[in-house]
């Protein structure tokens, strides 16, 4: 048997020696009764220059305004009295030489036949922690500034470019009036592509502008009927469904928390695309319903019975600019999907789609019910 005990203390010894943190522990009368060989080397010592020294002496304790921790103000001796254990990520440790470090540590008290004969002391340096967190926060407010002037020089750049274009228009109009009998077919042709051209690039300008508003109102979250986001939509978009004889069905749909204003941006492009990507001569048809999901979520779901796309699209679908089609068999500017993207990915959920050739598409939009802090 004693042999036994023996190879435990052994044992014991060789873990407290291999361990990382630091471990040090104190009797009744605040003297150091054990400290590891890494909590020596934390402080500066070496392990025989601090066992049966006084604690206040050789772990000068520091609280978070860097005011020193000693006697009854030192939360490791109130173990000893109290018994209770004590936490603390808001302290430094004072080493030999050299500035006080940050500490996270805890202290347990020793008990032995129901009485508190000292406490054991578990710690570890967190500058490294506390550095990589201060350059997390900084790279974190580098990030929005740069968002944000992103995002005011996209609207400057857009008001700027949206001026001479303006401009171009005017003057051709001008043109057609006043030269337009004196231009042979040709002449008349290079002028309406020119005009077509410019409708375009405006159009791409407003998109892209559009697109970029979507970060600046990320947080104006609030609990949002789905239900009345979409009659709003099929308002704004009651010329084109008119037009397309386009039939809606629509299942009773949540309340989610999310921003109203980008709820309706998302369903319009949806809804949008399904009027515009139908086949010839057969009106479209769009269903939207949602399902409850585990975990506080939803699944909505807009489905169409268009001429769908080829899957292996499915990445490029939602980048800004990047079109299934020529622009003379679809108008627009690639940009209605990435905005959807944007949205969703703003309110913490994810976006994606089924399709196949000339079978219709489905997209599946998952969002949390509220949105968590």
């Amino acid at each position: 048997m004693p042999s036994q005990n023996k190879q435990l203390n052994h044992n014991v010894q060789l873990i407290l020696n291999a361990v990382g943190e630091g471990i040090f522990c104190i009797d009744i009368e605040g003297l150091i009764t054990f400290i590891n060989p890494a909590g020596a080397d934390f402080l500066g010592y070496m392990p025989q220059e601090i066992i049966g020294k006084p604690l206040d002496m050789m772990i000068k304790t520091l609280n978070s305004r860097r005011e020193s921790c000693t006697g009854s103000k030192n939360s490791i001796f109130k173990v000893c009295r109290d018994g209770q254990v004590s936490q603390s990520f808001q302290h430094f440790f004072r080493p030999r030489e050299g500035n006080p470090f940050p500490v996270e540590y805890i202290a347990r008290p020793i008990v032995e036949d129901t009485e508190i004969i000292g406490a054991v002391v578990t710690f570890r340096n967190i500058s490294e922690r506390i550095k990589s967190e201060e350059e997390l926060r900084q790279y974190a407010q580098d990030l929005e500034k740069i968002n944000e002037e992103l995002n005011n020089f996209t609207g400057i750049a857009t008001h700027d470019l949206q001026e001479p274009l303006r401009k171009v228009v005017t003057l051709a109009d001008r043109l057609t009036m006043t030269n337009g009998n004196r231009l042979d077919e040709k002449g008349r042709d290079y002028l309406d592509r020119i005009v077509s051209s410019i409708g375009r690039m405006q159009r791409l300008i407003v998109d892209l502008l559009d697109y970029s508003k979507t970060t600046s109102i990320q947080h104006e979250f609030s609990m949002v009927d789905i239900n009345e986001e979409i009659q709003d939509v099929l308002s704004a978009l009651e010329i084109q469904i008119e037009q397309t004889q386009a039939r809606i069905e629509i299942a009773s749909l949540p309340q989610i928390e999310g921003s109203p204003f980008q709820m309706r941006q998302l369903f319009q492009n949806l809804i949008s695309n399904a009027l515009k990507f139908h086949k010839p001569g057969v009106p479209p048809r769009v269903h939207i319903k949602s399902e409850k999901r585990v975990k506080g979520s939803w699944t909505l779901v807009v489905e169409d019975e268009g001429i769908g796309f080829d899957e292996k699209y499915l990445n490029r679908i939602f980048q800004p600019f990047r079109r299934l089609h020529r622009q003379e068999e679809f108008d627009g500017s690639g940009m209605g999907l990435a905005v959807c993207k944007k949205i969703v990915s703003l309110h913490r959920g994810s976006i994606t789609a089924e399709s196949k050739k000339g079978q219709g598409s489905r997209f599946i939009i998952v969002l949390p019910e509220k949105q968590t802090n």
